[in-house]
Formats: C-alpha cells, sequence, structure tokens
C-alpha cells in the first residue's frame, strides 16, 4: 500500500504530464494555425497540415483526402509518409467495404487500433486496409451542409490504442484543415475571377468608374489612360466638358435620368480628346447602386472605347455608297451599251437594205428587162442578139448569187464556227482584201489558247470594225494585225500608217466606234489603248483577260 507522500508524489506527476501534454497540444494548434494561415495552395496546404499531425503524433502515414463524384471517389494530392509508400492518387471508395463508407456517411469518426482483430469489419474488409501496410487507423470524416466532402485518415503500421485527445486533436486539425482549402480554393477562384475581368478589361479596351452621387468625384480604374488616350480629372463636371457638343446635352439628361432612378445608363457618345483634339466614340453602361439607408450614393459602371468599331461601320457606309455608286456606273454603262447595240443592229440592218437595193435588186430589175428585151429579141428572129443578152443574163444572175453569198458569210462566217481565232482572222484578212482592197498582214506572237465561241465572235467583230475604219479614215491600202498571249492575258494589235487622228480629241468628242469598243471590253473585263496622231498612223492595243470570260 502506498505512503500518502508516494500517492500525492503519483498525482503531481499525472498533473505535470497533462498540463505537458495540454501545452504541447495547444502549440501544435498555434504551430498549425501559424503555418497555414499564409498558405494560398489547396495542395500546399494539405500537405503541411499531415505532415505536422503525423510528426506530433508519430504516426506512420497521414493523408488528407478530397471526396468527388458524390462520394464515390477520393483523391489524395500529396500525404505524409513514415517509413510507407506514398498514397497520392484517385481512389475508389467502395473498394474498402460498406462499413467504411456506413459510417463515413453518417459522419461518425472511425477508430480501429487493431486492423486485423476488428469484430466489426469484414475479411475482404481487413484485406483491403491491410493492402494499404494499415495495421491501425483513425479516419474522421468531414462533412458540410449534408454534403461528404473530404476526410482526414491517420495511420499505423502496427497496432495503437488512440487516445481520446489525439482522437479529438485528429478531428480540430481536419475541421482546420478544410477551412483553410476552402479559402485557398476561394482565393484561387478570386484571383482566376479578377484575372479574367483584368484580361477581359484589356481586350475590351474597358475602364470601370464610380462617382460619388453627392461629390461628383469619380474615381477610375488604371486602364483609362490606355483606353481613352489621356487621363481624365476625376471631377464630374469637368470631365463632362470634355463631351462634343451636339452630345453633351443628351448625356447630361440621360444621367439626371438615372439618378431619379429611371432607367440604368446605357449610352454611345463622343469625347473630344484635350491631347490631339481628335474624337474617342465611347460606350458608357452604369446603373445606381443605394447605400445602407436606402439613398442613391454612387453611380458605377464600365466605359468602352468604340472608336475602331465607328470608323469600321463609318468605313462600311462609305463602301456600301462607293459600291451603290460603281452599280449605278455600270448600269449605266450598260444601259448606254444595249442603247449602242441596238443602234448598231439598226446600222447593220440599213447596211444589208442598201445593198439589197443598191446592188441586188437593181441587179434583179436589170435582168427583168434583159429578160423582156430577150422576148422581143427572139420574136423579131435575131439570134445573134438574143445569144448576147442571154449571156448577160447568166453574168447578171452569177453576180447576183455571188452578192447573196457575200451578204450571207458576212451575217455569220461558217470560219468561225470550228477554227482557232489565228485562222478567223486570216480569213478575215482575205476578204478585206477581196472586197475592200486593204492588205492586211496577220502575225501571232506566240501560240493562242482555243476560245470560247462567244468570245471569239466578239473579238472578230471588234477586228473586223476596226480594219473597216482604215478603210474608211486612214487613206491606207494596208494594215496589221498582231496576236499575242501572256499570263492568261489576249492581246491583239490593230495598227495602220494612214492619215492617224488626235486621239485626245477624238476621246473628248466621243467616237461612237471606238467609245462602243471599248465599253464591250470592259464587260469581259478587257480595256483599249489608242496610239494615233494626225500623220503618224494609229495603233490601237486591245487586251483582254482570259480567266473568268473564256468558259465554256
Amino acid at each position: 500500500m502506498k505512503t500518502p507522500l508516494e500517492i500525492e508524489i503519483a498525482a503531481s506527476r499525472r498533473a505535470e504530464e497533462i498540463l505537458r501534454h495540454t501545452v504541447e497540444r495547444e502549440s501544435f494548434r498555434l504551430a498549425l494555425s501559424d503555418t497555414l494561415r499564409p498558405l494560398s495552395n489547396a495542395v500546399e496546404i494539405q500537405a503541411e497540415a499531415v505532415r505536422m499531425l503525423g510528426e506530433y503524433l508519430g504516426a506512420s502515414r497521414v493523408l488528407y483526402a478530397e471526396i468527388i463524384n458524390d462520394g464515390e471517389r477520393a483523391v489524395v494530392h500529396q500525404d505524409y509518409c513514415n517509413d510507407l509508400p506514398s498514397l497520392a492518387g484517385t481512389y475508389l471508395l467502395s473498394a474498402y467495404g460498406p462499413w467504411f463508407l456506413h459510417e463515413y456517411r453518417a459522419r461518425r469518426t472511425t477508430v480501429t487500433p487493431d486492423v486485423a482483430n476488428a469484430p466489426y469489419l469484414s475479411i475482404r474488409e481487413k484485406e483491403a486496409v491491410a493492402a494499404l501496410g494499415v495495421a491501425a487507423l483513425v479516419v474522421v470524416p468531414i462533412v458540410k451542409e449534408g454534403q461528404w466532402t473530404g476526410l482526414l485518415a491517420v495511420f499505423q503500421d502496427h497496432p495503437r490504442e488512440w487516445t481520446a485527445e489525439e482522437v479529438a486533436l485528429m478531428e480540430e486539425t481536419a475541421e482546420r484543415t478544410w477551412d483553410a482549402v476552402v479559402r485557398a480554393y476561394a482565393e484561387a477562384a478570386l484571383r482566376a475571377s479578377e484575372e479574367r475581368l483584368r484580361i477581359a478589361i484589356e481586350v475590351g479596351n474597358i475602364f470601370t468608374w464610380e462617382t460619388d452621387v453627392a461629390t461628383g468625384r469619380v474615381i477610375y480604374s488604371e486602364t483609362v489612360d490606355a483606353v481613352l488616350g489621356f487621363a481624365l480629372t476625376g471631377n464630374l463636371a469637368e470631365d463632362m466638358a470634355l463631351l462634343h457638343p451636339d452630345d453633351h446635352s443628351f448625356v447630361t439628361e440621360q444621367y439626371q435620368r438615372v439618378l431619379q432612378g429611371e432607367s440604368a445608363m446605357s449610352i454611345e457618345c463622343r469625347i473630344l480628346s484635350p491631347v490631339t483634339g481628335e474624337i474617342v466614340w465611347v460606350r458608357m453602361q452604369g446603373t445606381l447602386v443605394d447605400d445602407l439607408h436606402g439613398g442613391r450614393a454612387r453611380l458605377v459602371g464600365v466605359t468602352r472605347n468604340i472608336t475602331q468599331r465607328k470608323q469600321a461601320e463609318e468605313a462600311l457606309r462609305q463602301i456600301n455608297r462607293t459600291l451603290e455608286t460603281l452599280v449605278e456606273e455600270r448600269t449605266g454603262q450598260v444601259r448606254k451599251l444595249v442603247t449602242q447595240l441596238t443602234l448598231s443592229e439598226q446600222e447593220e440592218r440599213r447596211r444589208i437594205s442598201g445593198m439589197l437595193h443598191d446592188d441586188l435588186q437593181q441587179r434583179l430589175f436589170s435582168l427583168g428587162f434583159q429578160l423582156v428585151a430577150l422576148r422581143s429579141t427572139l420574136a423579131a428572129e435575131r439570134p445573134a442578139d438574143a445569144q448576147l443578152l442571154m449571156d448577160e443574163i447568166e453574168q447578171a444572175l452569177h453576180d447576183a448569187v455571188q452578192v447573196t453569198r457575200n451578204l450571207s458569210v458576212d451575217l455569220s462566217p461558217p470560219v468561225l464556227n470550228n477554227e482557232g481565232l489565228f485562222e478567223v482572222v486570216r480569213w478575215l484578212a482575205s476578204q478585206m482584201a477581196q472586197q475592200q482592197g486593204l492588205e492586211v498582214t496577220v502575225d501571232a506572237e506566240s501560240a493562242l489558247p482555243p476560245l470560247h465561241e462567244d468570245l471569239r465572235e466578239l473579238l472578230f467583230q471588234i477586228v473586223r470594225e476596226l480594219l473597216f475604219n482604215i478603210v474608211k479614215h486612214a487613206g491606207v491600202d494596208s494594215a496589221g494585225v498582231t496576236l499575242a498571249c501572256k499570263d492568261e492575258h489576249l492581246s491583239i494589235e490593230v495598227s495602220d500608217k494612214g492619215r492617224g487622228f488626235d486621239a485626245d480629241a477624238q476621246k473628248a468628242q466621243g467616237s461612237q466606234g471606238l467609245t462602243r469598243i471599248g465599253q464591250r471590253l470592259q464587260l469581259i473585263g478587257g480595256h483599249m489603248q489608242i496610239d494615233s496622231r494626225p500623220g503618224a498612223g494609229t495603233r490601237i492595243a486591245l487586251d483582254i483577260p482570259l480567266r473568268g470570260t473564256n468558259k465554256s
């Protein structure tokens, strides 16, 4: 039996031991708070918390896990290990048996001093835990607002009796760790949101502002100088004075309406730069924020520089106006060309009618008179005279047939149906020599591509018209035509050494024939160049793009 002194000494030692443990736990709590407070990374917070707890308890492994997928999986970012391998990774919680899941979801801390002999664990559950190198464990589930969010687990590689104070410290550490982790995630989300806002403000050419309704003082974000290109004073009246005169009263009226609580402000207006004097277009959006007493305290909002958008809109309007003008001009050209084509058709009809009246019709009338004379001669029995009349009638018939043949060929030359441009122009040269006495030399400087029928006929008509102009006006009996093709452009040059003319004066007077040719070329993207002066002959060059115009 112990003496009173021994009992007193033992009690004193127990009190000292309790006090020492209390001081150690309190020191641990303070150290944990000091360590976690400055940390902003959630993984670092978890790593430091489990390290400090593991070292304090002398545990084999301590880990903090985040629960995901509604309690299906646990994610361990980093754990504390003492002579055991790390368990960092993702785990399927159902693999460790139903008893653990049931306890965790019931918000109960599970304390298992000896896994191998725990009567409440099945063989499968014991094996699953033992595979982790664990002989004793304490798991503290963290449940917030009815949702299982995490757990703190302390493992030992040999059986261990955990004291109530140790379990309480684990639960307290789990709560503090969870609070710090949530704070870290919230701060990270806030930083990310602020960074996105900063990027949006920079990219969107935006600055924010806040106006004190009572004093008229305005606080701008630091991006205002970059957005506008100049600084603002921060005084509402002075800054409003920078508005364009045409917008000043409108903006003032909108501002007053917002102060009266009618609506939020959303306007586009112009500001005159005090630095360059140029106009800066902005879009201002703002709304009133009440004070604690319900009064109108602040007008807050954002302003965006929309000068580029406005300039682009004006440029687009100018382009539309230019396009409308071009369309009107081209429509006028087409109408004029249609009129000229109609006149050309009428001119061609008159030419054919003149040929029929002045040539073929006269020949036929002559044949009629000759037939009457032949009948009289035969009646008078004058064989020699009759033979002479018959020869004349035969010649007249031959000439009439030749006129109709030439007329038919002129209207639709057969050579256009199956020959290339070079052969067509050579045939035209022979016709000009036979019918008009104009000797035309045709040269091809390069191989010519096959042309579609409509383009080939258009160029044939243009060259023929130019050669007829030489016959009518140049006063020569020879001319030249040169054909060439390069870089998908066809060039045709018609030249003579005749009288020539003042090309500028002719252009000013508006020569119908040449103007009509130029306009017809413009419709297919081509153009015509005239080089001529009095006494020095004439050279007319045609350029025709083949891409887009030579299609079947």
